[in-house]
């Protein structure tokens, strides 16, 4: 189990780099302080929003199984070969993403006064939102499933991992509460920049994982 941790730690923390766990706290930090004190309740439902799917994923993973021995198959392999090209071209052809227009869309979201159960929606949106871009949080998952850990390990590594995926935005917070209002300006300026990246990172993770995903099909289907 102890050789997981790095790995896992360092998917992690790809994560945290995302508009859920990282832009969205960092909008919500630059608000007066009414308003991020709702930042508890967002972060606390996207924890488990995380947790829970990571959990049904690893125990669901028996389809993982089956799907495993279909992939020595010829439509197993087409099937790899289509998704992966598809991640591929969207990685690829997809426009440049419009930084301003996403800061937009997430800061009239936030714009109306927040409660505890709007901020709990906001972090269940975010999530929903966030699962297709979740290659890394997959690739953990993987990685557990093939452990065959004990359930209390994997479950206590999958919380540890989503604890990791908020350690920025700790982070964040307190320099926030430490440096008040003085710190907004820099924190608007830092969040808009990682939205540039986490907008563009999403796209080339996409085409990074297509590449790995179609090697095999081509390989096997028209190179022997």
């Amino acid at each position: 189990m102890l050789t997981l941790l790095a790995p896992l730690a360092g998917l992690a923390l790809l994560d945290s780099t995302s508009v859920g766990t990282l832009v969205i706290p960092g909008l919500l930090l630059a608000r007066p302080a009414p308003a991020y004190r709702a930042l508890p309740w967002y972060a606390g439902t996207l924890f488990l929003f995380y947790l829970l799917i990571g959990l049904l994923g690893v125990g669901g993973l028996d389809l993982i199984g089956a799907a495993s021995e279909l992939r020595t198959t010829d439509l197993g392999l087409w099937v790899q070969l289509i998704v992966g090209a598809a991640l591929l071209l969207w990685g690829v052809l997809s426009r440049d993403p419009d930084p301003e227009k996403s800061l937009t869309r997430w800061r009239s979201r936030l714009d109306r006064p927040l409660t505890r159960r709007g901020a709990a929606e906001l972090g269940l949106t975010a999530g929903v939102i966030e699962l297709a871009g979740m290659l890394p949080y997959l690739a953990a998952l993987g990685m557990l499933t093939a452990a065959d850990l004990p359930t209390p390990a994997t479950t206590g590594l999958l919380a540890g991992y989503c604890l990791v995926m908020f350690l920025p935005a700790l982070v964040l917070t307190g320099l926030r509460l430490s440096l008040g209002r003085g710190f907004t300006a820099r924190l608007q300026r830092f969040t808009e920049w990682m939205m540039r990246q986490a907008d563009h990172t999403l796209l080339w993770v996409a085409a990074i994982a297509g590449v790995l995903l179609v090697r095999e099909p081509i390989t096997e289907l028209f190179l022997r």
